[in-house]
């Protein structure tokens, strides 16, 4: 009987091994569509080996992310868990999570008093939804606005990294897609900078009355630390497409994908501080006449 070379065993052997981690990969995401979501119907949940992220399109938004076993690492009103947004209730319900709005505010509707309307229809109107493979797509239309925008959501395989593809299509020029995720109140935030930038080309005051340049450290000409304020409610600016935050031993990061098309604004990263959480934010470039405006992100959690 003819015996099988060696070398062509050795390649037999790798070959199987190579299948089967590619089997063991797919097999470890799932979506499953849960019954009921802290008091919410419609949600889903993305899983794979390492984490699991739950969207719950009735709030338009993402509401969940962890590791498993772990924490949520994004901050949750308990108390509007299972509710709608409601006429009856009026203002804008905080739900808490990973939301998308469109950039600037200065395009927003206003009220009688002249202050800028938050745009409910992108994150308190139920969002239609649909299941492409392990990809959730969130679609709504921005009503008066005339819009219509989408979040195309992934798991990483094997990895706690969130892909989500902001889109919003018709926008008017200048539009962006605005990204925010909230957080538990954290230990610092790091940026990842231009390290040719002078500090005041890398930063810029936005509400409040404080004074962040007393809060920043720059350890590294690539590297912005900025320490928690004692005084909330308070945002900054900061030229970066990459935040961190650092607590409760993790790091919770929000990443730009796309190439820059522009130099990064000193508003194209904030961070808002409140007396309950803090929000990590990116803005995507502004759209031109015909153009989408596009903002890909991953939502990332490490352990050191």
């Amino acid at each position: 009987m003819a015996q099988t070379p060696v070398r062509s065993k050795t390649w037999l052997t790798i070959l199987m091994i190579v299948g089967m981690t590619v089997l063991t990969g797919c097999q470890s995401k799932s979506v499953e569509q849960a019954e009921r979501y802290k008091g919410w119907d419609q949600a889903v949940i993305l899983r794979n080996s390492v984490a699991e992220a739950v969207i719950v399109p009735p709030i338009g938004r993402v509401l969940s992310f962890r590791l498993l076993g772990g924490e949520n690492v994004l901050w949750t009103d308990p108390d509007l868990y299972g509710q709608l947004a409601s006429e009856e209730r009026p203002g804008w319900e905080n739900f808490g999570g990973d939301r998308l709005w469109p950039w600037p505010q200065a395009d927003w509707e206003k009220n009688a008093e002249g202050h800028a309307l938050n745009p409910d229809t992108f994150d308190q109107t139920p969002l239609d939804r649909t299941i492409e493979g392990f990809t959730v797509i969130l679609e709504g239309s921005a009503g008066a606005y005339g819009e219509r925008f989408e979040r195309r959501i992934s798991l990483e395989p094997n990895e706690a990294s969130l892909r989500i593809e902001n889109r919003i299509t018709n926008p008017r020029p200048g539009t962006s897609a605005w990204q925010i995720a909230q957080i538990p109140i954290s230990d610092r935030v790091v940026a990842v900078v231009d390290p040719g930038a002078e500090l005041d080309n890398l930063q810029e005051h936005m509400f409040g009355d404080l004074d962040f340049t007393e809060l920043m450290e720059r350890p590294r000409p690539d590297q912005l630390i900025v320490n928690i304020p004692e005084q909330r409610m308070t945002k900054t600016g900061v030229a970066t497409d990459h935040l961190t935050a650092e607590y409760a031993g993790h790091r919770v990061s929000l990443i730009a994908e796309e190439p820059e098309a522009l130099p990064v604004r000193t508003d194209r990263g904030q961070l808002w501080f409140s007396p309950d959480f803090m929000e990590l934010e990116l803005i995507g470039q502004p759209s031109h006449h015909g153009e989408d405006a596009v903002l890909v992100t991953r939502l990332v959690i490490e352990t050191p």
